[in-house]
C-alpha cells in the first residue's frame, strides 16, 4: 500500500491519510468530508476512485486478479502514472452510474482509461481485461498519444464506444467489442481493429459476480466468453 501511494496525486495523498484515520476509527466519514470541504456523497466517490487507483498500481504486480464495479468514476485510471503500467485480468462494470442518489449526478466514466488531459505520456499495456455496462467507454486512451498495447480485451454493452482510441498510436490484437453504440473510435495511426461479432456462451453476469475461488482467483464463468483467441479469457490463468 505504501509503495502504491507514491503514485497518487497530492490531493489523493491527503485523502488517503484521512481515509486511514477513518479506517482506524479516529475520524468519521463526516469528518473526512468536512476536512476536504465536500459532501459525504462526494467523499464516497473520491474514496472509491482513490482505492481504484491503488488497485491499478497493484495490478502491475503478481497476485490475484481484480474486479471493480458500480464506481462513480473510472474503474482503472492511469492518468497519474508516468511509467508504463501493465493491467491484465481485471473486470470492470457499472461505473459512472449514480448508485448514491446524488442530485445532479453527471458522469461518463469508463471501465479503463489510459491517460488524461495534461497527464504523462506512457506506453501502457492492457490485456485480458473485460469492461461492460459502464456509462462511458469500455476502454479509452483519454488523450494519451503513446503507442499503447491493447490485447485480448472485451468491451460489451457500454454506454459509448467499446474502445475510444482517438489519440493513441495503439496496437490492437484479438480484442472484442460487442453491443456498444460504437464499436471503436480509431485513428489512422491505430494498428488493428476489434472484432465486432461474437456468439457469447453466456450473457448472464451472475457467475461473474460470485465469490472468488479458494486460491484467490476470480470465479469460474463462461460469461462473455467469445471465440477462441478473441477477447478476454474470463476464466483467468491458473498461475494467478
Amino acid at each position: 500500500m505504501v509503495e502504491a501511494a507514491r503514485w497518487l496525486a497530492d490531493d489523493d495523498r491527503l485523502l488517503l491519510s484521512l481515509w486511514w484515520q477513518e479506517a482506524s476509527g479516529e475520524i468519521t466519514r463526516a469528518d473526512l468530508a468536512q476536512a476536504l470541504d465536500i459532501t459525504p456523497g462526494h467523499a464516497a466517490v473520491r474514496v472509491k476512485r482513490m482505492k481504484d487507483q491503488l488497485d491499478a498500481h497493484r495490478a502491475d504486480r503478481p497476485g490475484p486478479t481484480a474486479r471493480g464495479f458500480d464506481n462513480g468514476d473510472n474503474r482503472v485510471d492511469l492518468r497519474d502514472f508516468a511509467s508504463p503500467v501493465t493491467v491484465e485480468f481485471n473486470w470492470s462494470w457499472g461505473d459512472g452510474r449514480d448508485h448514491w442518489n446524488i442530485p445532479g449526478w453527471n458522469s461518463a466514466a469508463s471501465g479503463f482509461t489510459l491517460g488524461g488531459v495534461d497527464a504523462p505520456t506512457a506506453t501502457h499495456i492492457v490485456r485480458q481485461n473485460a469492461a461492460w455496462d459502464n456509462a462511458g467507454h469500455g476502454f479509452s486512451d483519454d488523450q494519451n498519444p503513446a503507442a499503447v498495447v491493447i490485447s485480448r480485451n472485451t468491451a460489451w454493452r457500454n454506454g459509448d464506444a467499446g474502445f475510444d482510441l482517438r489519440s493513441a498510436a495503439a496496437q490492437l490484437t484479438g480484442d472484442l467489442a460487442v453491443g456498444n453504440p460504437t464499436p471503436a473510435y480509431l485513428t489512422s495511426a491505430v494498428r488493428g481493429r476489434p472484432t465486432t461479432i461474437a456468439d457469447f456462451r453466456s450473457v448472464d453476469p451472475a457467475t461473474a459476480r460470485g465469490a472468488r475461488r479458494p486460491d484467490g482467483r476470480l470465479p469460474a464463468t463462461t460469461f462473455r466468453t467469445g471465440p477462441d483467441g478473441v477477447g478476454a479469457n474470463v476464466r483467468a490463468p491458473a498461475s494467478r
